[in-house]
């Protein structure tokens, strides 16, 4: 949870939009859950979150911001339930996207590493920013 939560810090605070930083959540989660070779080794979201070259606006020294434990924790909490059997949990990004790349305010959300489909933000989502 505190991964997840230094990771949207330096990944996706500037938006100050819940949407925004549980998507780069999910995208790590989706990532854990993708059985890409590349991530073999990497047994929990703290190893995804922290493997080299993956997350750079992960650092151990970005602060604990109490809000992004919450939604780190919420994100978390729909993530168990979905694979507990859940359906429509409230996802901010489908499964399939892995990868992100961001242009300073916001981050644009694909199905591969600099290509494929771009997400187009069509799932609704369980926060109002």
């Amino acid at each position: 949870m505190i991964a997840l939560a230094k990771m949207a810090y330096g990944e996706a605070f500037i938006t100050r939009s819940d949407t925004e930083m549980s998507a780069c959540m999910w995208c790590a989660l989706n990532r854990l859950d993708s059985g890409n070779r590349f991530y073999d080794g990497c047994e929990s979201v703290y190893d995804i979150v922290t493997q080299k070259n993956q997350f750079y606006g992960y650092d151990e020294g970005n602060p604990v911001n109490e809000h992004l434990v919450w939604l780190a924790r919420d994100v978390l909490d729909r993530w168990v339930a979905e694979h507990n059997g859940a359906v429509d949990v409230g996802r901010t990004l489908p499964r399939e996207y892995c990868f992100f790349t961001g242009d300073g305010w916001h981050n644009s959300f694909t199905t591969e590493h600099q290509s494929g489909t771009e997400y187009d933000w069509s799932l609704p989502s369980p926060y109002e920013s």
